[in-house]
C-alpha cells in the first residue's frame, strides 16, 4: 500500500463517522507509515523512517511482509513499532487491534495526513 492509498482509507474512516469523539491531551496515538514511506535494511536490523531517521529493530533479519507500520511512543525515550497488512482503519481488520483505541476508537493516523495538517491543506 503506498502513502495515497493509505490516506484514502483514513479519509474514509473520517468521513464514516467512527471518529466521533475528539482527541484528548496525552492520548496514544499512532503514526501510521505507508510501505513506500519507510526503508528496511534487514541485513543491520534497522528501518528508515522520516524524521526519525535509521532505527534499529532487533530481531529483524529480513523485510517483513507489510503495507504499514505504526509508530507510537511508549514514554519519552522509546517508541513501539508494528507492522501490518490491510487497511488499518477496517474493524474488521485483526493486525490493526494493537494500535492505540480509546474507548473503543482508533487514534491512528498517517504520516502524509500529519505533514498536510501542518501545511494547510485538510
Amino acid at each position: 500500500m503506498d502513502s495515497k492509498q493509505l490516506n484514502q482509507h483514513f479519509q474514509e474512516f473520517l468521513k464514516s463517522g467512527a471518529a466521533r469523539t475528539k482527541a484528548q491531551r496525552g492520548e496514544k496515538f499512532a503514526t501510521l507509515f505507508a510501505r513506500d514511506e519507510v526503508k528496511i535494511d534487514g541485513a543491520t536490523q534497522r528501518i528508515k523512517i522520516p524524521t526519525m531517521g535509521w532505527c534499529s529493530v532487533p530481531g529483524l533479519n529480513e523485510a517483513p511482509r507489510f503495507d504499514w507500520v505504526a509508530i507510537s511512543s511508549i514514554n519519552k525515550a522509546e517508541w513501539e513499532l508494528g507492522f501490518g497488512t490491510g487497511n488499518p482503519f477496517d474493524p474488521q481488520n485483526t493486525e490493526a487491534k494493537d494500535l492505540p483505541h480509546t474507548n473503543g476508537e482508533l487514534r491512528a493516523i498517517p504520516y502524509n495526513s500529519i505533514r498536510a495538517l501542518i501545511k494547510g491543506r485538510f
